[in-house]
């Protein structure tokens, strides 16, 4: 059996585990950058940015969730 048959892939040819990644580094993003901006004073900027960041990754999260069950 060959390395690639191991990982499922999408319509694009990319393993589910980098879009997994990419969906968990963005949410990270945005709680560091939620905390960072509430808890320091004149920052609130970075607590938009983190928001914002969060409502970005839960798209491309349901994005791709949506066709991996469409198949």
């Amino acid at each position: 059996m060959a390395a690639s048959d191991a990982l499922p892939a999408t319509r694009s040819g990319a393993p589910l585990e980098v879009y997994m990644a990419v969906f968990l580094f963005i949410v990270l993003l945005a709680v560091i950058f939620g905390f960072v901006g509430a808890l320091v004073k004149g920052m609130i900027w970075l607590l938009v940015i983190g928001a914002v960041l969060l409502v970005l990754a839960l798209v491309f999260g349901g994005m791709r969730l949506g066709r991996r069950s469409r198949k």
